[in-house]
């Protein structure tokens, strides 16, 4: 009784297996890869959302004050999305009767890097 195939043309050969494999791979690593730049880049932008609420939330605690803040320099912090938010404050005089204020917002203590800076004027 004679088979209607031989054993050679059955399935694939080693060599095939490897290169699909080695295409798998390539493809998962790439995608892998694609993956952690979109993870990356939404909680960039969520961190950055954050410290814009806590800059901007600085500034109308300033306007509401009754008072003209001093001139120099302020900090503090902030909680705001499970996290805590360092700022400095610098309030400068300008030529006329109003004061510009900057507002940098970190997230770290250090406060080596802003992640946001906002300038107000009051």
């Amino acid at each position: 009784m004679a088979l209607p195939y031989s054993y050679t043309e059955q399935g694939f050969s080693l060599l095939e297996v490897l290169v699909a494999l080695a295409v798998l791979s390539i493809s998962l690593g790439a995608l892998s890869q694609s993956y952690q730049v979109a993870i990356h880049n939404s909680e960039h932008l969520r961190d950055k959302t954050f410290a814009q609420w806590v800059a901007l939330n600085e500034l109308s605690r300033l306007r509401l004050q009754q008072q003209s803040p001093p001139l120099g320099t302020l900090q503090g912090k902030s909680p705001m999305g499970h996290k805590t938010w360092y700022w400095q404050t610098e309030v400068f005089a300008t030529d006329f009767a109003i004061r510009r204020i900057k507002i940098q917002v970190y997230p770290e203590k250090t406060r080596q890097y802003a992640i946001v800076v906002l300038d107000g004027f009051l």
